[in-house]
C-alpha cells in the first residue's frame, strides 16, 4: 500500500486542513490531470475517512504527495507508475464522479448565472403570463437536486431564487392574474427553500420561510400550496416538539376536494404521520392513510404540480411503514418497509438512510437485534456524506436503543464503527 488510508483524517488534521481544504490541495497537486470536481472530491475524502469506500492506488499516491509536501507546490512526475492522467478505473470513483458531476454542476451553474427574474427586469418592467410559467419550470429542474444533495448544499441556491422572484414581484408591472401566478411561484420557492433549511437543521429559518409561503399561497388563491405550507409547518413541529396535528388537519381542510389527487394523498399521509407521531392513535392514523390511498387511485382531471408529482404507492408504503413502527406494530412495518426500500436507488442516500432507520427501529421493536444493527449500519454508511441533519438525528435515536445490547456482537461491532464513520453520533 502506498498510503495508510486509516491515517488520512489524523494526517490531514496535522496539516490544519479541513476536508474542503484537503480537496483543494489534491486538485492543485493533480494539475491538469483528470480529477473529479471539488464537491465530488470532498465527498470522496469523507468516504475514505469513514471507511465506507476504499482508496485506489491512484489517490493513495496523490494523498501521500500532498501530505508530504504540507501544502507546498507539488510536481507530479509524468513517469509515475500510477499515472494520474489516466482515467480512474475503480468503480467507486466512477460512480461518485457521475453522480456528483451531474448534480453539483447543475447547482453551480444555477448559482453562477444571473437569475432569469433579474434578467427579465433588465429587459423591461412589463411581464406577461409566460414569466411565472418559466420560473415554475426552472424551479422544477432545480428541485431535482434535492433527490441527491442535502439541504446544507441546496439552501442558498433555492433562497437566491426566492429573493430574485421577490424583487420581480416588487418591481415588475403586470396584470392581476399574472401577479397571482407570480405569488404562487414565490410560495412554491419559499417552500423549497424552507425544506432545504429544515433538512439542514436551521429550524428558525425554515419556519419563517414556511410562514412566508403560507401568506403568498393564500394571497394567490392557490389552495394546494396553502395546504402544503400548513403540512410542512406540521412536519416541522414534530421535530421541534410543538403541536402538529392542528396544522395537519388544517392542511387537508385548506386543500379541500378539488386539488389534484397526488396533492391530497401527500397531505393525508403527512396528517397520518402527525397523528401517529403525536398521539400513536392506530385507528385515526389508519383512516388518514386510507384517505391517501383512495386519493392516489383517483384519475386526476389535471396533472399534479411538480412538488407533489413524486407521491406514489411506494412513498405511501414508506409512510405506512413509518406509522406502523411509531404506533407499535413492528412486524407489519417490517414487511411494508422492506418491500418499499427495494425501490430506492442508493444515489438517493439521504432518503434511503432515513427510511432504513425506521426499518432498523421496527426490527428493534420485533426483538430482531442483529437485523436492526445490520440495517442501522447500512443507513450509517449511506448517510456518511449527506449534508442533512435528519439521518443523523434518526440514527442517534436508533443507536441509543441498540446500545442497550452491548453484549450482542453485531451491536458491539456497529458501535465500534460509529465514531470513525460519524464522530459525535454515538449517544452520550
Amino acid at each position: 500500500m502506498l498510503f495508510d488510508v486509516s491515517q488520512l483524517r489524523s494526517l490531514r488534521q496535522d496539516q490544519g486542513w479541513d476536508v474542503p481544504e484537503m480537496a483543494r490541495q489534491l486538485r492543485l497537486a493533480a494539475g491538469s490531470a483528470a480529477i473529479p470536481s471539488h464537491v465530488a472530491l470532498v465527498r470522496m475524502i469523507r468516504r475514505w475517512e469513514s471507511g465506507v469506500n476504499g482508496m485506489s492506488e491512484r489517490y493513495q499516491l496523490l494523498c501521500r504527495r500532498v501530505l508530504e509536501s504540507g501544502g507546498r507546490p507539488v510536481t507530479v512526475s509524468a513517469a509515475a507508475p500510477d499515472d494520474l492522467t489516466r482515467p480512474a478505473a475503480v468503480q467507486e470513483e466512477s460512480q461518485v464522479q457521475r453522480r456528483e458531476f451531474l448534480t453539483a454542476s447543475a447547482a453551480v451553474a444555477g448559482s453562477l448565472t444571473v437569475p432569469p427574474q433579474l434578467a427579465r427586469l433588465a429587459a423591461g418592467r412589463r411581464i406577461g403570463a409566460d414569466v411565472p410559467e418559466a420560473l415554475a419550470r426552472r424551479l422544477a429542474r432545480l428541485r431535482r437536486l434535492d433527490n441527491y444533495l442535502g439541504g446544507g448544499e441546496t439552501y442558498h441556491l433555492y433562497a437566491a431564487e426566492l429573493d430574485a422572484t421577490k424583487t420581480l414581484a416588487r418591481e415588475a408591472a403586470c396584470t392581476q392574474e399574472t401577479y397571482r401566478e407570480l405569488l404562487a411561484v414565490l410560495s412554491e420557492q419559499a417552500q423549497q427553500a424552507g425544506w432545504a433549511a429544515f433538512d439542514a437543521g436551521w429550524q428558525a429559518t425554515a419556519r419563517t420561510l414556511y410562514q412566508e409561503s403560507l401568506t403568498a399561497a393564500q394571497s394567490s388563491g392557490n389552495r394546494a400550496l396553502e395546504g402544503n405550507a400548513l403540512a410542512l409547518l406540521a412536519y416541522q413541529n414534530l421535530t421541534t416538539g410543538e403541536p402538529a396535528v392542528p396544522f395537519a388537519d388544517a392542511s387537508c381542510e385548506a386543500a379541500g376536494s378539488r386539488t389534484p389527487p397526488r396533492v391530497r394523498a401527500l397531505l393525508h399521509e403527512r396528517r397520518a404521520w402527525a397523528i401517529a407521531y403525536s398521539a400513536s392513535d392506530q385507528n385515526e392514523t389508519r383512516r388518514a392513510l386510507d384517505r391517501a390511498a383512495v386519493a392516489l387511485e383517483e384519475p386526476g382531471s389535471e396533472p399534479a404540480p411538480d412538488w407533489a408529482a413524486w407521491v406514489d404507492h411506494t412513498e405511501l408504503k414508506i409512510m405506512t411503514g413509518r406509522c406502523l413502527t411509531r404506533t407499535g406494530q413492528p412486524l407489519q412495518a417490517i414487511a411494508v418497509l422492506r418491500g418499499a426500500l427495494d425501490q430506492f436507488d442508493e444515489t438517493q442516500a439521504r432518503d434511503k438512510a432515513l427510511y432504513m432507520s425506521w426499518l432498523a427501529e421496527a426490527y428493534l421493536g420485533a426483538g430482531e437485534i442483529d437485523a436492526a444493527a445490520e440495517t442501522a449500519g447500512q443507513a450509517l454508511a449511506l448517510s456518511a456524506d449527506v449534508a442533512s441533519v435528519r439521518p443523523a438525528e434518526r440514527l442517534r435515536a436508533v443507536l441509543r436503543r441498540l446500545s442497550r445490547y452491548p453484549a450482542t456482537a453485531s451491536v458491539a461491532d456497529l458501535l465500534d464503527r460509529v465514531p470513525r464513520a460519524t464522530p459525535g453520533l454515538l449517544p452520550g
